[in-house]
C-alpha cells in the first residue's frame, strides 16, 4: 500500500513565515504547524528577487522549522502575499484564447511596467463567471520571474519537489471551502487582515467573482472592509455576501464584532480545525488562532 502524499506549505508575510505539513487522504490531517522568521520580506517593494545571497538563509529557516517539527513532507509550496505581486481585474474579449490572450496580458502588463519585458513575470489569469457576449472581468495575476527562480532554489536547497506558487488570499479559499462546505452553495466575503494590508474577495457558490486588495500603512480594516461591501451593493447587488470570514495575523480577538458592525453581515474568524483535524504532536496554543495559518494549509492541501 502506497504511503499518504505530504505536502508542505509555506505562506509568507513580511519577515515571518508559516508553515504547514498536511497528510492527503480522504481526510486530510494536520501533522505539522509553527511559525518563524524570514531573512526576505517579499512584500517590500524595495526587495529584489533577483538576489540569491538570502537563498541559503530562507532555506536554512525552514528546514530549522521543517526539523524542528518532525516534517518528511517531500513537495512544498508556497503562498506570496498579495502585495508581492500585480494584480489587477481588466475586460478580456471572450473570443481571446490561448497566445491571443497571453500577449494581451502582456501588454497590459507593460503599461504598468514600461521598463521591463514580458518575460520579467510569469502571468497567469482568471475569468469571473460573469455572462457576456463582449468583454468579461477578468483577473490579472502576475509574478515576478525572479520571486519563482528565488522559490526553485530554495527548493534545491532543502532537495524538495516545488509543488506550486500561489497567492496567499487565493489559497486561503481552499482553507475555506474545506472548512465550510455550506460555503459552496453560498455568496461570502473573505477577508485577509495584517498590519497596513487588507485583502477582499467574493466567492460566489465556490467560485471567485470579485477581488480587490488594499494596501495603506494607515488602513483601518474594518471600516474598508464596510467600504468595499458598501461599493459592491451598489453596482454589483447580486455579490451582496450572507456570511464574511476572517484570517491573517491581524485579526483581532474582537475583530468580528467590530468588522461585523461596518460590514452589517454574520462574521466569523476562520476556523481552519472546524473540519480538518490536527494529530496531537501539534502546539495547541497555535491551534487557538488557527486563521493566523490558513494560508500556509490551504496551499499544502493544494493537489493539482
Amino acid at each position: 500500500m502506497a504511503s499518504p502524499i505530504r505536502h508542505l506549505g509555506i505562506a509568507f508575510r513580511g519577515k515571518k513565515l508559516s508553515l504547514a505539513e498536511i497528510e492527503l487522504s480522504k481526510s486530510p490531517q494536520v501533522l505539522a504547524l509553527d511559525e518563524g522568521e524570514c531573512a526576505v520580506d517579499f512584500s517590500d517593494p524595495a526587495t529584489n528577487p533577483e538576489m540569491h545571497a538570502e537563498i541559503g538563509a530562507v532555506a536554512g529557516e525552514i528546514e530549522a522549522l521543517a526539523q524542528k517539527n518532525g516534517v518528511q513532507a517531500q513537495a512544498i509550496s508556497f503562498a506570496l502575499p498579495s502585495s508581492a505581486l500585480f494584480i489587477n481585474s481588466i475586460p478580456v474579449d471572450t473570443s481571446l484564447k490561448n497566445d491571443a490572450l497571453t500577449a494581451l496580458l502582456q501588454w497590459e502588463l507593460q503599461q504598468y511596467f514600461p521598463d521591463m519585458t514580458p518575460r520579467t513575470f510569469v502571468t497567469d489569469s482568471h475569468l469571473f463567471p460573469v455572462k457576456s457576449k463582449d468583454a468579461v472581468p477578468t483577473l490579472l495575476v502576475a509574478v515576478r520571474r525572479g520571486s519563482v527562480a528565488f522559490l526553485q532554489r530554495v527548493c534545491a536547497e532543502l532537495k524538495l519537489k516545488l509543488h506550486v506558487v500561489d497567492v496567499d488570499h487565493f489559497s486561503v479559499e481552499k482553507t475555506l471551502l474545506a472548512n465550510y462546505p455550506e460555503v459552496k452553495k453560498e455568496t461570502v466575503a473573505l477577508f485577509g487582515l495584517y498590519e497596513g494590508s487588507l485583502a477582499a474577495s467574493i466567492l460566489h457558490k465556490r467560485e471567485l467573482v470579485h477581488y480587490r486588495h488594499f494596501r495603506d500603512a494607515s488602513l483601518e480594516n474594518a471600516t474598508t472592509a464596510g467600504a468595499y461591501l458598501k461599493e459592491l451593493r451598489q453596482t454589483h447587488e447580486e455579490m451582496k455576501p450572507n456570511a464574511a470570514y476572517l484570517y491573517g495575523t491581524a485579526v483581532a480577538p474582537d475583530g468580528a464584532t467590530s468588522l461585523r458592525q461596518h460590514v452589517g453581515v454574520q462574521t466569523t474568524p476562520l476556523n481552519v480545525f472546524r473540519k480538518l483535524t490536527a494529530v496531537p504532536g501539534v502546539d495547541k496554543g497555535l491551534l487557538k488562532e488557527s486563521y493566523r495559518f490558513a494560508a500556509a494549509i490551504g496551499v499544502a492541501l493544494r493537489k493539482e
